[in-house]
């Protein structure tokens, strides 16, 4: 579970994002950094409908 955090640590860093739930991403639980990751994958690929 510590290389996962790690992992998406590095990746939100990467990506510009400095917060996950309103605290510094160094500090942020796994569920939180998870939370973060999933509303960054969701406005880069908003979902379209027909």
């Amino acid at each position: 579970m510590k290389l996962l955090r790690e992992v998406l640590l590095a990746n939100l860093i990467k990506h510009g994002i400095t917060e996950a739930c309103g605290k510094p991403v160094e500090e942020a639980s796994l569920d939180e950094l998870q939370d973060e990751w999933h509303r960054y994958e969701m406005q880069r690929n908003p979902k379209q409908t027909p």
